[in-house]
């Protein structure tokens, strides 16, 4: 059943930053590709075939999108750019669903795109343990990003979590590769500016333990 075309239901527009994740992206865009109706994926600098696989996958298939690059700096700016070149694109969508390259979208509900008014909706991640996370936000929303890793999106108030559909976490993303020594250096690098910012302190501190 083609799910894009049934009426009354929200359009949305898959949006990821994505780097050298060729292993994975494929997976990831074959689980989304019935529900979206568009897509703005940014590439930060791939050695690999991330951005053609990409551009293979939408190819002949009816679902509109762009394909950005841009040089990433930290997570805070990569994500925040990944969402102003969504808003500002003339794509017809509704919500951005906020992915990742190694999750996995399992739809239980086809209709979960009915009803939709929330600013934006928690949806499941699940890996070794469950929780939700802000993963549905709407076009409208100036909700941006904050933190140069473990960066969260900044919404008004608790989002209310939506039923129908979850992610499988596989935890294969190459951004987990090295992933305590390039946070503390970020973390490093943003104290310098902002040196009072406990939550900084804090995963600065998790990421050296972690590092060794």
């Amino acid at each position: 059943m083609e799910l894009r075309s049934l009426a009354g239901e929200s359009r949305l527009c898959l949006n990821m930053i994505v780097r050298n994740e060729a292993p994975n992206i494929e997976r990831c865009l074959a689980a989304v590709s019935a529900v979206i109706s568009a897509w703005v994926i940014c590439d930060t600098g791939s050695s690999d075939d991330t951005p053609a696989i990409v551009e293979r996958f939408f190819r002949g298939r009816d679902v509109p999108g762009e394909l950005h690059r841009f040089t990433f700096f930290n997570f805070e700016q990569s994500r925040n750019e990944a969402l102003d070149r969504a808003r500002a694109s003339r794509l017809g969508f509704d919500y951005l669903l906020l992915a990742e390259a190694d999750m996995e979208l399992v739809v239980e509900d086809p209709g979960f795109r009915s009803n939709l008014s929330a600013e934006c909706y928690a949806v499941r991640q699940q890996n070794q343990i469950s929780y939700f996370n802000t993963r549905l936000l709407r076009r409208d929303s100036v909700a941006r990003y904050k933190g140069v890793t473990h960066e969260f999106l900044d919404t008004a108030g608790q989002p209310p979590r939506l039923e129908g559909i979850w992610f499988i976490d596989h935890a294969s993303g190459t951004n987990r590769a090295g992933k305590f020594d390039r946070d503390a250096k970020l973390l490093q690098e943003a104290l310098k500016s902002d040196p009072t910012n406990a939550r900084y302190v804090f995963y600065l501190a998790q990421s050296l333990r972690d590092a060794g």
